[in-house]
């Protein structure tokens, strides 16, 4: 099997604060080839990228290999370097004992200055060491039980199984494993596999871990060519004592987010091309504490304690309003960030099943289709983004009759809660609408309407906008300067067979 023996970067001056890095992986002494010469150029602080037909995208803080990188300790310190000059920053790679330079300082040349780093074995890493390492390497889950085993299984959801699983006694969530407990008293190789295929390795052996740590669950991801900016962005968030990483599936990082308990967190397994419908946690407490030296002998505590979110709770002041032929059922919406739609149920009686009749992003909801004289009874409930259903809110009754409101199509369809206020981009009136309780399908139409000085002038038709994916709608209206005066927005709804909503309420602002 090969393994890494060392890294190799070379840094190379650029003018205005810019470097290039070499980074090249020599085997032992069995081969003498390297796997990976890519070269990254850019300023100090950007996201510099690479493309390589066998590696994808690859950033320079995403790069990976068994080794503790330099590419690890010099992008964490991004910031400390943007305002420093090449030569500042070469002098400091070298003489910082926090990079462990194997390259005197006489040896300096500001043209190319090589460096390598020593190789993480059993000697240098206790358990928790190896799980943070692990961190940019391969992806397990590690549970130590009371005895010092370490139950562990591949996070790739294509060649293992497992069922995720709740410790209420430990206070911990995480993956059941389906493989067997091992004990790490005997030093564990865990193996990944590097660009060409081939095995890397890493030994880890902690003899009093559970005496020193107690139990503890450590979940770790593997950065694949799909998975890196996961992994990555994970291991410094970590490093960083960020409290965690919100992924936005497949593998992909939407952005670096700061959780708080009580936020929910979607866990994306490494390889996975989705999040699961049963991967939304809400996080109850998350410590992530380094102590030490860098290298070696220093200690990671890495500890999520959640639990499985409960279903949204019933919606409160649900009321019923008597249309002709329907009901419309109102409501106060939930601030929940798991709530993504509510559903409106009806039945004949109070005992009698209840079926769902329509589902709307927000309050209200229209049932049409009833028949007058005759008593319904309601319920609503808050939805999930993976459809579970919360608690519910009524039962209600109501009925409908010929004096109620006319139920007309025109209502229905009638865009709610506009807003409107000033671009700091553009300097333009910008727009924000929902659709009605119909006409929220992708690629509705909406007229949009404005009135100078006053909402009883004259009303012009100045654009029109066809909805995308999202739930709310977006325009811009580029036909207006600052005249330091009040315009007056409202849209409607409108298709290609010439029918036209109720206007919204209308909105101001001052340009």
């Amino acid at each position: 099997m090969n393994s890494v023996e060392a890294v190799s970067f070379y840094l190379y001056a650029q003018p205005t604060n810019t470097v290039a890095v070499d980074e090249i992986a020599v085997y032992d002494a069995s081969t003498t080839s390297d796997w990976y010469r890519p070269t990254f150029t850019g300023l100090l602080g950007d996201e510099i990228a690479f493309s390589s037909a066998a590696r994808g995208i690859v950033r320079l803080g995403q790069v990976r290999d068994a080794t503790k990188r330099l590419a690890d300790c010099f992008v964490e310190n991004f910031r400390h370097y943007r305002n420093q000059t090449v030569e500042q920053i070469l002098e400091d790679v070298l003489v910082n004992s926090y990079y462990r330079l194997e390259l005197a300082p006489e040896e300096y040349r500001l043209e190319v200055t090589s460096f390598a780093l020593p190789k993480w074995t059993e000697q240098n890493a206790s358990a928790l060491d190896g799980c943070g390492q692990l961190a940019r390497m391969v992806g397990f889950v590690f549970e130590a039980d009371a005895e010092g085993k370490y139950l562990f299984r591949n996070l790739d959801w294509q060649s293992q199984s497992g069922e995720e699983t709740y410790i209420p006694e430990q206070d911990l969530l995480g993956w059941q494993p389906t493989v067997s407990g091992v004990n790490l008293r005997n030093k564990v190789m865990i193996r990944s596999r590097d660009a060409r295929q081939r095995d890397i390795a890493v030994c880890i052996s902690d003899e009093d871990s559970i005496q020193r740590y107690g139990e503890r669950l450590f979940t770790l991801y593997e950065p694949t060519m799909k998975t890196a900016p996961l992994a990555r962005q994970l291991a410094r968030a970590v490093l960083r004592d960020y409290s965690w990483v919100h992924p936005s599936g497949a593998g992909e990082v939407a952005e670096d987010v700061f959780l708080q308990a009580g936020d929910i967190v979607s866990v994306v397994e490494s390889a996975a091309a989705f999040s699961g419908p049963g991967q939304l946690y809400r996080i109850e407490g998350i410590s992530a504490l380094q102590t030490g030296q860098r290298f070696g002998d220093h200690t990671m505590v890495l500890e999520l304690r959640g639990y499985r979110p409960s279903v949204p709770e019933a919606v409160s002041s649900l009321v019923a309003i008597p249309l002709d032929e329907g009901v419309r059922l109102c409501w106060e919406d939930l601030d929940d960030p798991q709530v993504s739609h509510y559903g409106a149920f009806t039945a004949g009686s109070l005992g009698g099943v209840y079926v769902l009749t329509n589902t709307v992003g927000q309050s209200p909801a229209t049932i049409s289709g009833l028949t007058n004289g005759q008593e319904y009874w309601f319920k609503v409930a808050a939805f999930t983004y993976d459809d579970r259903r919360g608690d519910f809110a009524g039962p209600l009754n109501c009925t409908p009759t010929s004096g109620g409101d006319v139920n007309l199509a025109e209502e229905a369809y009638r865009p709610r809660s506009l807003s409107a206020w000033m671009g700091a981009v553009f300097h333009r009136p910008e727009l924000r609408w929902y659709p009605g309780s119909l006409g929220s399908e992708k690629g509705s139409y909406f007229n949009v309407y404005r009135a100078e000085a006053s909402p009883t002038g004259t009303w012009r038709n100045v654009g029109s906008r066809q909805k995308a994916e999202a739930e709310t709608i977006f325009w811009r209206d580029y036909g207006t300067l600052p005249s330091s005066m009040t315009l007056y927005y409202r849209v409607t709804y409108w298709n290609k067979m010439g029918f036209e909503s109720f206007p919204s309420s209308w909105a101001s602002l001052e340009v």
